[in-house]
């Protein structure tokens, strides 16, 4: 949970300096979402997404992105909170239509499973879609739906998981 605390604290101060400077912040978005995960046999109920992308053009954004998702109970046999993290980066295509703001994105980087002490750390790539509805100048609601491949090294091979977000996007343009 640390962690958590501390890559919350580091993104705001990030994100305060980028808003403190005139010329970047007139091109960052902050995200802030519910995410429901869907793996194979396993459905994580719980869990947040936080985002942030820095426009390099008027189409064209650099992302980033960290994500939690948690299901308690008993999984695969085994009694206890299993937890899935991923943070990454990519690219994110834009457009800026008028009154809503459709997005196709990929990520690539890490997906770490944690449950009673063992953890595993494994590439992933994710591409996905949102649309952006504006409710203000600054202030926008958001979903965005992603497909994730996790590669693992040894004989599972690579997975398969479905993401879904929902939440707020903060805007300085």
């Amino acid at each position: 949970m640390r962690s958590i605390v501390r890559f919350v604290v580091a993104l705001g101060v990030a994100a305060s300096g980028l808003v403190a400077s005139p010329a970047l912040a007139q091109n960052l978005d902050v995200g802030a979402a519910y995410q429901f995960l869907h793996a194979p046999e396993v459905n994580y109920p719980g869990g947040f997404n936080v985002d942030a992308s820095l426009g390099l053009s008027d189409n064209f954004r650099v992302v980033g992105e960290y994500g939690i998702a948690r299901r308690g109970g008993e999984t695969f046999g085994v009694e206890g909170t299993l937890t899935a993290t991923n943070y990454g980066g990519g690219l994110r295509i834009a457009s800026d239509t008028p009154g809503w703001a459709p997005y196709v994105q990929i990520i690539a980087g890490a997906h770490e499973d944690k449950i009673n002490g063992f953890s595993l750390t494994t590439f992933m790539l994710q591409p996905g879609a949102g649309i952006t509805f504006p409710l203000g100048s600054s202030l926008g609601i958001f979903g965005q739906a992603d497909y994730r491949r996790i590669f693992y090294d040894d004989e599972a091979g690579a997975e398969n998981d479905y993401r879904f977000l929902a939440g707020l996007r903060f805007s300085r343009r």
